[in-house]
This record gives structure tokens, sequence and C-alpha cells, in this order.
């Protein structure tokens, strides 16, 4: 699996992407998790947040998820929780 960072995007594999924005100085919004319809249901969006989120904490930033995906699992995982900043 191949990801790549840009200012504002994760890709894996160009398959999937997450859509992100600096909400304020070392805090992140996830705005969107998108995978194309033929790869669904594979985990791929699970994967990108895990790499999204590891990379995050690694450089000391905080996350606000906003789309319903990243919403859930911030709910179901401690070690994502941890990061999560005030709104």
């Amino acid at each position: 699996m191949n990801f790549t960072k840009t200012a504002t995007e994760y890709t894996l594999d160009d398959v999937a992407t997450l859509i992100f924005h600096e909400e304020r100085p070392g805090v992140l919004s996830i705005d969107h998790i998108l995978v194309q319809p033929d790869f669904q249901g594979r985990g791929l969006g699970g994967k990108i947040l895990d790499e999204f989120v590891n990379d995050a904490r690694a450089n000391g930033l905080q996350l606000i998820p906003r789309c319903s995906f990243a919403k859930a699992a911030f709910l179901k995982r401690p070690t994502y929780k941890e990061l999560q900043a005030d709104v």
C-alpha cells in the first residue's frame, strides 16, 4: 500500500482519500474520507484513517473528527480519542 500526502489530502493507492484542513495551529480537522465504490467494504477507510492518526501522533498534532466515519472511529478507539481536540 502506498500512502501519499499533500497539504490537504492523504491518499491510499488512488482508491481512498482522507481530506483535512488545519483548524488552528497544531489541530487538524478530518473533513471527509472517500473510498472509490469498487473498493468499498475492504477496510480501506480504516487503514487510511489509521495512517493519518499515527502521523498526527508522531507530529504532536490534535484532531477534530468531522465526517461520520471518523466520528464513529474516534468513539470506538481510545487511542484515537486521546488525540481529539476541543472544537
